[in-house]
């Protein structure tokens, strides 16, 4: 009996130390934020190979996305109006 409790401690502390495994819950290297929706403000998104840029036009603006991971080769760039601005950003 101790040691069937001593397999199922060390298999609990096992599932408890994958999440903190580097490689756990990382993106793909090409991923990318996807599905962005402009749903306030004024705003434009434009994605390039390796890069995807929020151009903000207004002060404020909210995005909805259906994703938003960066993947290891990519970039995200936010260009605001000015250092006042905000932009909401939804997953």
């Amino acid at each position: 009996m101790l040691l069937r409790c001593t397999a199922l401690q060390a298999a609990g502390v096992l599932v408890l130390a994958l999440p903190l495994h580097p490689a756990h819950g990382q993106p793909a290297p090409g991923a990318y934020p996807t599905g962005g929706v402009v749903v306030a403000g004024s705003a434009s998104i434009s994605r390039s190979a390796t890069a995807t840029t929020i151009d903000q036009a207004t002060g404020r603006a909210a995005v909805n996305w259906q994703s938003f991971n960066v993947g290891a080769h990519q970039s995200v760039e936010f260009h605001q109006p000015s250092a006042q601005a905000t932009i909401l950003n939804r997953v």
